[in-house]
This record gives C-alpha cells, structure tokens and sequence, in this order.
C-alpha cells in the first residue's frame, strides 16, 4: 500500500478520532502536519499522546494501492469539501492533479513550492462524506456535478444571510452572466437526475393537472422514491425570494410563491418562503426545462438571478447529504 498526502489539512477533537476513514479501494487516514519543518521532522513529531492526536493539526493522507486509487479519491474528497462548504472557493478539480503527492516524492521535497496546503473548516465532514460516497457510484457523478456546478457559480453563505446581507444582489445584466446562471441551475438539476430523485412524468401522465395542482400520482411516485432514499419529504427547505418581483415569478409555478409558508426572518424585500421538498425540485424542474436548457429565451433568461442559481445548489446539497445519511453532518446557517 502507498501513502499519498492531499494537502488537506484537519484539526479539533474529538472529529480526528474517527479516522481512520474507508472508502472503496482506499483508506484515509491522518499525519502530523508541521508546515515549517522537514519531512523527517514531520514524522519524529508524530506522538501517541491524545493531544497530539487529536488536537494538533494534521494532514489528511489517502492510503491505496495504486496512484490512480488514490487520485479518484483526492477527487471525490475535494468535491465533497465543496459540498460541505457550500460553494467552490479553494480549487477546480482540473487543478487537482498537483494536490496529491506520494511519500517518496515528498521526501525528496520535503517543502514544494507549489504545494497546496489548505486548513479550514469542514475536511472531517468531508472525508466522511466522500468516503461514504465512493460505494455509490450515483452519489460520486453526483458530487462531480455538485462541484462542477459550484465552479460555474458560488456564493458564499454569508452573503445569503439576511442577518448579514444588506443588500440584495443585483440583476445579471449581462448575457454571459445570464448563461452562467442558466448553466449552473441545469447542473444543479442535473445532481438530482443522478440520484435518481427527479419527477417522471409524461405526455399521458403530466406532473400537473388542468388546475396547475399536482398530479397525484405522479407526486406520490416522487415522494415514495425521496423517502427510499432517506430524504424527509416533511422537513421543508428554506426558497430564497429577494428583491422587487419579477415577470419571472408570475410564471412560476404557484406552489413555491402563493401556498408555501414565509420563512420566519421574511421581511420586506427578502420574501423567503419554507418549501416542500417535492415543490422545490419540481420548481427547480421548471427553471430547467422552461428558462436554463436548449435555446435559450432571452426574455426569460435575463430574469434569472443568483438567488435561482444557489436555490437549485441547496436543493441539490440536501438532497446528497440526506441520501448518503449524512445530513445533519455539519451544522448550516438556516438557508442552507
């Protein structure tokens, strides 16, 4: 077996004490990390005590047979710290090819110029999840599509949060901000496609009757393969409604803006509302297959706004976290 460093790197307790980590074919375990010292320095301080262990920083490290082993699950644990953060915001995994380092390569190079070292919050949560990921092929296009998604658009979650967000954001003028926008809502969709949660319906069996209702069936379909899952379809999630209303929003469909709830902190232009989980992605359906795919309507795309983009990346979040167990993994902000 080989030993391959991420640069990756994890602290606190007692979250080190579950390492180490399995996923398919490899193992994630963790080593002392001194960024200021040599390589054998590196391994003399490695110790046995509890403090060490479990307080002290420490690199995570992927232990496998192969190089390629090793590198699907740098992959995957990368994808899945941009889950658990919420957004992209450290690397594009065409950057990752340089993360990943074998003992031998960095013992010749104990310190690398162009080494990524990251230390942040959430790398435990992150093994967990691509650990527990890696057995579900599903789930690891799911992540994939996550984070390609998040490439493509990110917000950071304080910006989200009415208590610290003053201002709305502003329309997206622009055409290739239009696109941007229009292709991260179809990834987003696209992450539930592959966890095989999305609605399926037809020409003789519609998602909705005459009346703009459900069409029971189909819904209760829906709702049998959410709770197959593990989704709990009675937990609602938060919809992001900011800013003056739009033509776009007298053409959603009415589940998401005249019988859902308002969210507890809706006031004035923030006009959140607490969604079904079945209404979100059948909203995030809409957006898809009516605004963001195939020819693109400029009438309509142009209304497209960040909050659309980081609804459809929440939806999706969920929706991975609760089928791999994992949803209550990290504690979130309550948009999240």
């Amino acid at each position: 077996m080989k030993r391959f460093h991420t640069g990756m790197i994890a602290h606190g307790y007692p979250q080190l004490r579950r390492f180490p980590i399995r996923g398919k074919g490899w193992t994630l375990r963790t080593v002392d990390h001194d960024p200021y010292g040599t390589y054998e320095q590196m391994r003399a301080l490695a110790s046995k005590s509890l403090y060490r262990e479990t307080r002290s920083p420490r690199e995570i490290v992927v232990v496998a047979k192969t190089e390629e082993a090793a590198r699907r699950a740098n992959d995957l644990l990368w994808a899945a710290l941009t889950l658990i953060q919420g957004g992209q915001f450290w690397l594009d995994l065409t950057d990752l090819d340089g993360t990943l380092l074998e003992d031998k390569e960095l013992k010749k190079n104990p310190m690398p110029s162009d080494r990524t070292i990251l230390q942040t919050s959430g790398v435990q949560e992150a093994c967990q999840v691509a650990a527990k990921a890696s057995f579900r092929r599903p789930a690891v296009f799911a992540l994939a599509k996550y984070h390609f998604c998040s490439s493509v658009c990110s917000v950071h979650l304080v910006d989200l949060d009415p208590q610290f967000a003053t201002e709305t954001f502003p329309k997206l003028r622009r055409p290739i901000q239009s696109v941007q926008a229009a292709t991260a809502i179809t990834l987003a969709y696209g992450v539930i496609e592959e966890l095989g949660l999305e609605i399926r319906s037809s020409a003789k069996n519609p998602s909705r009757l005459p009346d703009g209702s459900w069409n029971p069936v189909v819904k209760g379909e829906l709702e049998s393969r959410l709770m197959d899952a593990g989704v709990n379809i009675n937990e609602p999630i938060n919809w992001q409604i900011r800013g003056p209303r739009t033509k776009l929003e007298a053409s959603k469909p009415r589940q998401i803006h005249h019988t859902a709830k308002p969210s507890p902190w809706a006031r004035w232009t923030v006009r959140d509302r607490m969604v079904d989980v079945v209404d979100a992605i059948a909203h995030l359906s809409w957006l898809r297959s009516c605004v963001s795919s195939h020819r693109l309507d400029a009438s309509m795309v142009k209304l497209l706004t960040v909050y659309d983009v980081t609804n459809g990346q929440f939806l999706a979040r969920r929706l991975i976290l609760e089928s791999l167990g994992l949803w209550r993994v990290s504690r979130s902000p309550s948009n999240v």
